[in-house]
């Protein structure tokens, strides 16, 4: 079996479809919106945003795609604990609710195929969050309410362009919380505020070949 991980690749046209819910493409696929969306400057209509991101400064595409990353938003010896503004996609907690292979949405179970030695399906809840970081406590309030929503009113279009999901909640979001230099590898005073999501999603698997065999056991008392 391959493993592919860039969901953009040509090869993996299909790698977002139902029953295929994987954190990792979950997380860069929301990078890559998020930073579609705030790369272009006809999205931003208001100027202090703008300048924040400093668009009306000409930055280059370079420069703007460099303030969003996926990982956590601070970690020792990182770069990213003095980049601002920042954007940083994390990965937050997986679950899988129990339900009946019946209440799963046809497009789920469709994937299974034929029933052969073993096959299954499973909803997935993956979390994630939206760090937002500035140097300043309006800014993380204007940027993070821009991107919060953002993912608000696009929630359905999100589902649409992401067929993995079949659930795309914002949750809510943390007050802004300022971070004074030193107390998390970050050298000057920042504030950060995150925006928490919740998505649903399914796994679905066929295997035609022989698992391992599980034989009985036998208790002897002596």
């Amino acid at each position: 079996m391959t493993i592919t991980t860039d969901y953009t690749a040509k090869a993996n046209a299909n790698s977002m479809r139902q029953g295929t819910a994987q954190q990792y493409r979950l997380v860069h696929w929301l990078k890559d919106i998020l930073k579609n969306f705030l790369c272009d400057p006809i999205n931003i209509k208001d100027e202090r945003i703008s300048k924040l991101l400093r668009l009306q400064d000409g930055a280059s595409e370079e420069t703007l795609r460099a303030l969003f990353t996926v990982g956590l938003p601070y970690s020792k010896d990182s770069i990213k604990a003095g980049t601002t503004p920042a954007i940083i996609v994390s990965l937050g907690d997986t679950a899988y609710p129990h339900t009946s292979f019946n209440s799963l949405p046809p497009a789920i179970t469709s994937e299974i195929g034929s029933r052969s030695m073993s096959s299954g399906v499973k909803y997935k809840a993956m979390g994630c969050g939206v760090s937002v970081l500035t140097e300043s406590y309006d800014g993380t309030i204007l940027l993070s309410g821009l991107v919060e929503d953002f993912l608000n009113i696009n929630e359905n279009l999100l589902l649409a362009d992401s067929g993995m999901l079949s659930e795309f909640k914002v949750t809510g979001s943390s007050a802004p919380q300022e971070l004074k230099a030193g107390g998390a590898h970050n050298a000057k005073t920042i504030y950060q505020s995150t925006i928490k999501i919740s998505t649903l999603g399914g796994i679905s698997w066929s295997t035609d070949t022989q698992g391992p065999v599980f034989r009985g056991i036998t208790v002897v008392q002596r």
